[in-house]
């Protein structure tokens, strides 16, 4: 090719850009991987309401300069801090007082910048408060200055209220706002984010992007405000209903847009604060519950939208479900960074909610209610590079999570119900699986799968069963016997290949044994097939985790108060003495590892389907470390075309599709470059 040198030069170039970490393309950097957080608590910018309220004044640049200290003596490397107790009218919406907000985050981004520590903003994406709006008619509000903004229900009501007393977060004599995410509330949040970003911010953390976001006074199906009806209208050809009736496809077609309303709200402040330079996170209560449908905000759903999680888990004893929303967070999309939030009573949960996170995210957040273990962050430096920086999950099965199915079924929770059985038996039979959503799975998900569990999953789509019916499949409740709009199928979808969940098994390069109530995450080493790394949080602190293998294995134990030490044999047994038992397991004997789903060991598996194509083909390709990845498309004349990537990436298989439907026909470049490999591909486009 006579214009294949100007290709290398293009992507030469490219290449240059690479030094930066973050990326418009749902890319995080390093520093979201390793975060070990200290809550600032609350940068009262001035004498506010809600500072009054709590006997409060200005936050002092000595007090600023204290907590900053004290955060980095503790050993953190990232603060988040509240502007207010919640987001106020009085210091975010209102010019003034915003105004002097930004000036006092201005002297707290500088200090902790001073001291090498990251700083995360707490900012809440729909709901306002004003602090004693109730008593006085007169205080300017948000709904009472943006009336046209709010939320509105069904029947026709906006979406505030004003409190007598303390309800929930909001204090009493208040009033408590929801802006509609389609309304002109957007231009007035990217303002803010945009000044924000002025201050040096490195991170802004968004909670509360429901609809309508409270339930204290009641089930209200928000919104139908006037943009929602037009969105709505547009994109499905009817109306909002006026009414709940869940046998109506309407109202079901209602139900999934509120997630897609969310999930694009979310979606793309992300992508206009990565655009800044601020690295975003959500929050969110919903997790995998039923009240992410009540609440528009399903979070394995919305993280499809490019957006990283921190899930507020409350478990309130159930520790088992807590482990399961934390891993639905994760799995969701294992690319991305999670920030486990809960809110321990004492330091027993502590424990627990500390041991529950390493299973399944590099970051610690620690809530100022209750002290955590006291060396939490050193085990965290303990087993940054030897064990969190290497490891990459390793499955072989996945539970499908079936968002619609779920919301559907809302009434009876059947679905909700076959999903958490389904989990159950598959943590007590120590399955390494993922929990993988069905509304975003794509080709790449399933292709190095061998087992499939659909638990409650009555509405699929064709498209979803397409990807589906090929594998080996286990049913737990009703699955395939409605359409992706819960419509009843005439016949239920059926699978070739079936096998009931108790016939499962681990399938492992080597035997496990544990008790039922021990939670295992498997994960493997990118570069080294025979090195394993087995989270295990233990509901009991009681038993023991035997490992055996036919010819040898070491293993190194790490312990969050007695630090690691070295075991071999053909058998090692570890007795359970707290609630994280982390495992670093070298096979010896053995040359590949069985079923490694997660990624290509080597190279990058580079490969674009369908080829030829008309209009559009998928390309997929896998890392097998840590690296920042680039896709650009060429022309046959080396023009660039388009960049389809370019991001970090965690070690994994990927999917990114490509659509020529503006292009000519004829033959096209796809290159990936990483940190260390250049792969090329040909496709066609037929027109």
């Amino acid at each position: 090719m006579k214009n294949w040198p100007q290709i290398i030069f293009l992507l030469l170039l490219a290449m240059l850009s690479f030094a930066a970490a973050a990326s418009s393309q749902n890319g995080y950097p390093d520093w979201a991987y390793e975060m070990k957080v200290r809550p600032f608590d609350i940068l009262y910018p001035f004498e506010t309401a809600f500072a009054r309220m709590n006997g409060e004044d200005k936050t002092s640049d000595e007090q600023i300069r204290h907590r900053l200290n004290t955060a980095k003596n503790a050993g953190a490397n990232v603060v988040i801090f509240y502007i207010d107790d919640e987001q106020s009218y009085e210091t975010f919406v209102d010019e003034i007082g915003f105004a002097k907000t930004l000036s006092r985050i201005q002297v707290l981004v500088n200090e902790a910048h001073a001291r090498n520590l990251k700083v995360i903003g707490y900012v809440n994406g729909l709901e306002v408060i004003t602090v004693g709006a109730k008593n006085d008619p007169s205080m300017p509000s948000f709904a009472r200055n943006f009336p046209n903004l709010l939320q509105v229900d069904i029947t026709g009501r906006k979406m505030v209220w004003y409190t007598t007393s303390q309800i929930d977060w909001i204090p009493g004599s208040s009033e408590d706002a929801w802006a509609s995410p389609l309304s002109p509330w957007l231009d007035i949040f990217k303002k803010r984010v945009k000044a924000l970003s002025a201050t040096g911010l490195d991170g802004i953390y968004v909670d509360a992007a429901f609809l309508p976001g409270v339930d204290s006074f009641g089930t209200k199906w928000a919104s139908k405000d006037s943009y929602f009806e037009a969105e709505f209208q547009s994109g499905y050809g009817i109306p909002i209903p006026s009414r709940v009736d869940w046998s109506s496809e309407d109202w079901r077609k209602f139900v999934y847009f509120r997630h897609e309303v969310i999930c694009d709200y979310l979606g793309g402040l992300a992508d206009y604060a990565r655009s800044l330079g601020v690295t975003p996170f959500f929050e969110s209560s919903s997790c995998d519950y039923q009240s992410g449908t009540f609440l528009g905000n399903d979070v394995l759903f919305t993280i499809g939208g490019g957006i990283a999680c921190s899930p507020e888990i409350e478990p309130e004893g159930d520790y088992l479900a807590a482990f399961r929303m934390s891993k639905a967070t994760r799995d969701a999309n294992p690319n991305f960074p999670m920030l486990f939030l809960g809110w321990p009573k004492d330091a027993d949960q502590a424990r627990r909610e500390f041991s529950i996170t390493l299973c399944h995210s590099g970051n610690y957040y620690p809530t100022a209610d209750t002290a955590p273990p006291a060396n939490s962050f050193a085990f965290l430096d303990l087993l940054r590079e030897p064990v969190l920086n290497k490891r990459v999950p390793f499955r072989n099965t996945v539970l499908i999570y079936p968002m619609r199915s779920k919301d559907f079924t809302f009434e009876t929770e059947s679905t909700f119900d076959s999903y958490e059985n389904a989990f159950l038996k598959l943590v007590q039979k120590h399955i390494p699986f993922r929990i993988l959503p069905l509304e975003t799975m794509t080709y790449i998900d399933l292709k190095y799968i061998k087992n499939v569990v659909l638990a409650g999953a009555e509405s699929i789509s064709d498209a979803e069963y397409d990807l589906l019916k090929n594998k080996m499949v286990s049913l737990v409740g009703d699955n395939g016997t409605k359409d992706e709009w819960g419509n009843k199928r005439s016949q239920p979808l059926g699978f070739d290949q079936v096998s009931d969940i108790s016939n499962l098994t681990p399938d492992l390069a080597f035997t496990i044994k544990a008790p039922s109530t021990s939670c295992i995450e498997y994960y493997v080493d990118a570069s080294n097939n025979d090195h394993y790394f087995i989270f295990a949080y233990n509901n009991h602190k009681s038993g023991k985790i035997t490992i055996s293998h036919a010819t040898s294995l070491s293993a190194k134990v790490y312990q969050i108060d007695n630090g690691s030490q070295n075991v071999s044999g053909t058998t090692i047994s570890i007795p359970i003495a707290d609630y994280l038992e982390v495992i670093e397991l070298q096979l010896r004997g053995t040359t590949a590892v069985n079923n490694l789903d997660s990624f290509e060991p080597t190279g990058i598996n580079l490969e674009n389907f369908p080829n030829p194509f008309n209009p559009s083909t998928s390309i997929s390709y896998s890392v097998s470390e840590r690296t920042h990845v680039k896709i650009a498309v060429f022309n046959s004349e080396g023009r660039l075309v388009s960049i389809l990537v370019d991001s970090v990436r965690l070690p994994g298989n990927y999917e990114v599709k490509f659509d020529g439907s503006n292009l000519t026909g004829g033959i096209y470049f796809y290159k990936i470059i990483t940190d260390k490999l250049i792969e090329t591909g040909r496709m066609i486009l037929v027109k």
